[in-house]
């Protein structure tokens, strides 16, 4: 007889009732159920975790033009962008994707602060403003993770 292991599949869920998320003990309490196609599949080791015990990456994506020296816009985007940095969790994940006239993935995911406020630090503002394929370029490295995923642009 051959088993085959079901494939493992991960779902971040966020209830609200009357306005407000549910807390994980609120979550122990529904009934949850999974469909596909319309059919209840049947779940094994089903576990609820609250979202902010999962793991998060999240990936900057900064504005590199030359628009942005105007009004002191980047030296603001790149204070920003440090500060997310370093209000992450030991175990989240930050990248960093800046671009300009061309997109640059400045700094792959890590769950190192000080390289990545290096990253941030040696980004320099200059040229063209490709925001669609910085966005692009983000989603794409952010989409390579299986924690929770965000995605920050500055610009």
């Amino acid at each position: 007889m051959l088993l085959v292991k079901p494939p493992e599949i991960n779902l971040f869920v966020t209830g609200r009732r009357t306005g407000q998320l549910l807390g994980p003990t609120e979550f122990d309490k529904l009934d949850l159920s999974v469909e596909i196609d319309g059919k209840r599949v049947e779940t094994h080791d089903l576990v609820r975790t609250a979202a902010t015990e999962v793991p998060l990456l999240f990936g900057l994506v900064l504005d590199c033009s030359g628009s942005m020296l105007e009004e002191d816009k980047f030296k603001r985007a790149k204070e920003s962008a440090i500060h997310f940095v370093d209000l992450k969790r030991s175990e989240d994940q930050a990248c960093l994707v800046s671009f300009a006239t061309r997109v640059d993935v400045s700094g792959a995911p890590t769950r190192d602060p000080y390289y990545m406020r290096e990253k941030i630090e040696k980004l320099v503002a200059h040229g063209a403003t490709a925001l669609y394929d910085g966005i692009h370029q983000g989603v794409e490295l952010v989409n390579r993770g299986r924690e929770r995923r965000a995605l920050f642009v500055l610009s």
